[in-house]
């Protein structure tokens, strides 16, 4: 136990504020920033070209989410709080085509 390395262990197990797991939940990464971190990661400076694309689908994403959230909303008025929870997954996936 002489080389257990205390800061490690913190780090690995999530449980400090340099953990990954506790800056994740900090803010939710959208699928639009991940893949222009992994496209920067795998491409550096060369992706620079494409910021204003970024920027645009990122808009594009927040305003999909608002409208869903609000017509998800509207749709809940019309019930119960548990079918409503239950139809949200549903809802999406009518609305979006679900994943595809």
């Amino acid at each position: 136990m002489d080389n257990f390395d205390l800061k490690k262990y913190l780090v690995e197990n999530k449980v400090t504020t340099n953990s990954k797991m506790m800056n994740e939940n900090l803010k939710t990464q959208s699928p639009v920033e991940w893949l222009e971190e992994k496209l920067k990661i795998s491409f550096g400076d060369e992706i620079k070209p494409l910021r204003g694309f970024f920027v645009q689908a990122k808009e594009m994403e927040k305003e999909r989410m608002i409208q869903f959230a609000k017509q998800s909303l509207d749709k809940a008025l019309d019930l119960d709080v548990r079918t409503a929870y239950s139809q949200v997954e549903k809802y999406y996936n009518e609305t979006y085509g679900g994943g595809e």
